[in-house]
């Protein structure tokens, strides 16, 4: 569990690194309640598939704040469980901003 969370932290630091650069970027605070926004149907496709472990999603954010692309790597990438967690994570919202692209952990157990 506090491995999962490092690396969520992990990846939050990349993701706020790279926001630094940015003239109209997205905040540190609505990255992450957009991630969180979609937890609950990442979870949900643990519940249907029932395969743990970490789905890495390459996750790209067009500048009107929606999802244009949502990848797994890894071990789900073309699987039932990799295309239900990509279908998740492409719902998520983000407000207006220069844009954004980082890979996210999501733990499924």
């Amino acid at each position: 569990m506090a491995v999962a969370a490092l690396a969520a932290s992990f990846w939050i630091l990349v993701a706020t690194l790279r926001l630094i650069s940015q003239e109209n970027p997205i905040s540190k605070t609505a990255l992450i309640r957009g991630i969180n926004q979609v937890r609950p149907r990442v979870a949900a496709c643990y519940q249907t598939y029932k395969v743990p472990g970490t789905a890495l999603v390459n996750i790209v954010i067009a500048k009107s704040g929606r999802v244009s692309s949502a990848r797994v790597s890894g071990k789900f990438a073309g699987t039932p469980t990799g295309a239900c967690v990509e279908a998740a994570v492409k719902t998520a919202r983000f407000p207006a901003s220069d844009g954004f692209s980082t890979p996210f952990p999501f733990q499924l157990k």
